[in-house]
């Protein structure tokens, strides 16, 4: 989707992530790991990938579950490879 000059020049600052809503829902190469869950806004929260004030209440929400629907759009190119949408 993004080149890599620009991935490795623009993702995970202040700005991009704060102005870019699509941003947040990116997890990039292994080579900036670290950036990733520093700066991106979103992911690494939801995932639990970090310790912020909200994982405990995150993990437990999603452990309660019965039941949960993921949905695969068949021409999705935003997740690559699309099938990873259901786990």
């Amino acid at each position: 989707m993004f080149d890599q000059k620009f991935e490795d020049t623009f993702l995970y600052t202040n700005f991009f992530q704060s102005h870019f809503a699509p941003d947040g829902y990116f997890k990039y190469n292994s080579k900036q790991h670290d950036d990733y869950l520093k700066m991106s806004s979103f992911l690494p929260r939801i995932n639990n990938e970090i310790n912020h004030f909200k994982s405990e209440e995150y993990k437990q929400k999603f452990s309660s579950l019965n039941r949960l629907g993921l949905v695969m759009f068949m021409l999705d190119e935003m997740v690559i490879p699309k099938e990873s949408e259901w786990f």
